[in-house]
């Protein structure tokens, strides 16, 4: 059986000079829903999170150098309340990337990765204790800080340790339940 999943991502269209807006605001916002099939017959099981992350996150390429552009300009948007914690961030589906929140790392007081993947959570988890094993996310940081804000490799180290503080937790997820995250989780979300 097959389930469609919608997500509304928010469509970051270029000016016409080519960079991206400094501020989403209501006429500059627009939204597209993205489509995905997720089946239940697929053995999601076989994944093998180092293959993955070496081969598409080796290295910070042109691709995530874009997307992390975005995120970095999306997050930027965010206007903080004068009182009160700061924003609380699910990460539903994260596999075993950590990269995805790193400027959000600026804006939130929490921070839950989830995962369908005892596999994903695991490197999740790994990085997060410091694990010699766990895959190196530094030239991730690197970039954020330092050419997106202009700051040095010493504040993108401390980078990594203020996310490590953020993340309140990594959960599973799944979205073929109703609630697609465990009812007696009762973080930010």
């Amino acid at each position: 059986m097959r389930y469609s999943v919608r997500r509304v991502v928010s469509d970051f269209s270029a000016s016409r000079s080519g960079t991206i807006p400094k501020c989403l605001t209501a006429s500059r916002r627009h939204y597209a829903i993205v489509s995905q099939q997720v089946s239940r017959d697929v053995d999601y099981e076989v994944f093998d999170p180092p293959t993955y992350l070496k081969y598409h996150y080796g290295v910070v390429d042109s691709f995530h150098r874009h997307s992390l552009k975005y995120l970095h300009e999306f997050c930027k948007c965010y206007e903080a309340p004068s009182t009160g914690p700061g924003l609380k961030i699910l990460d539903f589906g994260a596999g075993p990337v950590i990269a995805n929140v790193i400027s959000a790392s600026l804006y939130a007081s929490e921070i839950v990765l989830s995962d369908y993947l005892e596999s994903n959570r695991k490197v999740l988890q790994m990085w997060l204790d410091r694990d010699p094993k766990a895959p190196n996310w530094s030239p991730f940081f690197q970039y954020v800080v330092q050419e997106l804000e202009g700051r040095s490799m010493v504040e993108a180290a401390k980078r990594e340790e203020d996310l490590r503080q953020v993340i309140e937790a990594v959960i599973p997820c799944d979205i073929h339940n109703d609630p697609p995250v465990e009812q007696a989780y009762h973080g930010p979300i």
